[in-house]
């Protein structure tokens, strides 16, 4: 409701200025056509003191509008806001040319910025690819000598494997039994695995059918420890067949 009662004061006050422009359009059109003031307006003048005319020191041009009249002062006063209307325009024209030189300045900065910025991300990108193919390259070669150890300690183990049971199949097959017996299965049998069948054959009967050792009579339970590990060389040695590359067992 209120709201309401503001624009209609507001319309009032929007008729009122319209009216009395269009009044004072009025006056002013009809002065400048007639060079008389409307409504009997010009009688006022009667009333005002007689001051004397100033005479001009240069001829000007004739305007149809009497001397210290309203539609002078009025002239005047448009021409002095126009005039400052002008000024106003053209200082805000040469701020506007600042600002738009400042601102091409900043986006031409800001170009360069961008630029610099994409060349260092695209250095750094390359760089980053180099290293990553120099550690790859650094990690593949790594892993050649590393396999390249792993097949040289694999290829040393079985020559002295090799060596050792060529060594125990020129000696006695009890000699060879009782140094065989000292190793664990898996070694044993490794080196059972390098010889002929029948000296490897000879070595496990003389461990299953012991009865002494060092001219001394073996107990019951030592010849009984004899017999199973004798049998766990055998159960290796069948797994050494198992996997080709644990060895050759015919």
């Amino acid at each position: 409701m209120e709201n309401n009662k503001k624009v209609k004061m507001l319309l009032m006050l929007l008729l009122l200025t319209s009216c009395v422009a269009a009044f004072c359009l009025g006056t002013l059109t009809y002065t400048f056509a007639t060079g008389e003031m409307p409504f009997e307006i010009k009688a006022l003048e009667q009333f005002k003191p007689d001051i004397p005319e100033e005479q001009p020191k240069h001829k000007a041009a004739v305007i149809p509008y009497q001397v210290r009249t309203p539609d002078e002062l009025t002239l005047r006063q448009l021409a002095d806001d126009f005039t400052d209307r002008i000024n106003s325009l053209n200082e805000r024209e040469k701020q506007i040319d600042e600002s738009r030189v400042t601102m091409e300045a900043l986006i031409k900065n800001a170009e360069e910025i961008r630029a610099a910025t994409a060349a260092k991300l695209d250095e750094i990108k390359k760089e980053k690819e180099s290293k990553i193919n120099e550690i790859k390259a650094a990690e593949q070669s790594l892993k050649d000598a590393q396999k390249a150890f792993d097949e040289s300690q694999v290829n040393l183990e079985e020559k002295i494997i090799k060596k050792i049971a060529g060594t125990l199949q020129l000696m006695q097959a009890s000699a060879s039994m009782i140094i065989i017996s000292d190793l664990d299965v898996l070694e044993s049998a490794r080196f059972l695995n390098e010889m002929p069948a029948q000296k490897r054959s000879e070595i496990l009967a003389q461990m299953v059918t012991v009865t002494e050792l060092n001219g001394k009579k073996l107990s019951d339970t030592d010849q009984l420890s004899f017999r199973l590990k004798a049998n766990e060389i055998v159960k290796e040695l069948r797994k050494l067949k198992e996997n080709p590359e644990g060895g050759k067992v015919p």
